[in-house]
């Protein structure tokens, strides 16, 4: 358990540290701030104002009505969904930027199927970190996966090989949450998946839990009543086969996992979040557990509000 509970921390720590001056969600407005020409989506403003309704509004005009979707645009095209976009696309919460693209941070609720990913690299809000001969990255599906653009997690089976990939939100989110994904494993595979939620400086992980390899059923962990982390058996998963998985967090500290559906026997497993804790990320992993390895695919990545 010890190199899971190392990465665990990893994940956290690295949640805690991308997300660190967010503010909670409906917790914070934009800067007003007298900033210079570069200043995006501010209301302070001077000559070079860009929260303007100006749609001919020269080359530092953003968030304007010039909501276009044509990602190749120039000078006067803000506000599109070109994470690779030039000096002008600005759909951003930095109120200081300038010519950097902005959509990197991740809101919620959130939908992401990945068809907009290019194949490669996972762009911003993501943040992916692996050792050894793991990868993580996007792939064009293949038979006997689900069809389409695909988060895949390679893992390796030494105990060099590792990685996770993280999800940053920001603003921070606060409240009773449902996180839910398409899978495919194959058999000797072992992902992890996590949520981290934060207080102040203090990071801790809402929900946890992995494929174990060995037996090949989901196993959670409960934090509660300590000092350490208790393992609970969720019941079998079936590798090589699509199936879909929701987590449902309650603030107040407890997870359930649910698989196709149906509630497994990890109903009410306790995480370390308690009132207070805001979430800042979600993270897909690879244990780096001996003999383990393989490949995950997820998809159809769902974030939203919990209503039941």
């Amino acid at each position: 358990m010890g190199k899971r509970i190392f990465l665990l921390l990893a994940v956290m720590l690295a949640l805690g540290l991308i997300t660190g001056a967010a503010t909670s969600c409906g917790g914070g407005a934009k800067s007003s701030d007298d900033d210079n020409g570069g200043d995006d989506d501010t209301i302070d403003d001077d000559v070079t104002d860009d929260d303007t309704d100006d749609d001919t509004d020269d080359d530092i005009d953003d968030d304007t009505d010039d909501d276009t979707d044509d990602d190749t645009d120039d000078d006067t095209d803000d506000d599109t969904d070109d994470d690779t976009d030039d000096d002008t696309d600005d759909d951003t919460d930095d109120d200081t930027d300038d010519d950097t693209d902005d959509d990197t941070v991740g809101d919620f609720p959130f939908s992401i199927d990945f068809e907009s990913y290019d194949v490669g690299d996972l762009p911003s809000p993501w943040f992916v970190q692996t050792t050894g001969s793991t990868t993580i990255q996007v792939v064009q599906s293949v038979a006997a996966a689900p069809a389409g653009k695909l988060l895949e997690i390679n893992g390796g089976t030494t105990v060099d090989d590792s990685g996770y990939a993280a999800y940053i939100l920001s603003p921070l989110v606060t409240g009773d949450i449902k996180i839910s994904f398409d899978i495919w494993a194959a058999g000797g595979a072992e992902f992890t998946f996590s949520v981290g939620a934060q207080s102040g400086d203090v990071d801790v992980p809402a929900a946890y839990f992995r494929l174990d390899y060995a037996t090949g059923h989901l196993v959670a962990f409960d934090y509660l009543p300590g000092p350490s982390p208790s393992e609970v058996d969720c019941g079998a998963f079936f590798t090589e086969e699509n199936a879909t998985i929701e987590v449902d967090i309650h603030e107040t500290g407890s997870y359930s996992i649910f698989l196709d559906g149906i509630v497994t026997a990890c109903n009410g497993v306790d995480g370390l979040q308690t009132t207070g804790f805001a979430y800042n990320g979600i993270a897909f992993s690879d244990s780096g557990d001996v003999g383990a390895g393989g490949i995950t695919k997820i998809d159809n990545l769902v974030g939203e509000y919990l209503t039941r």
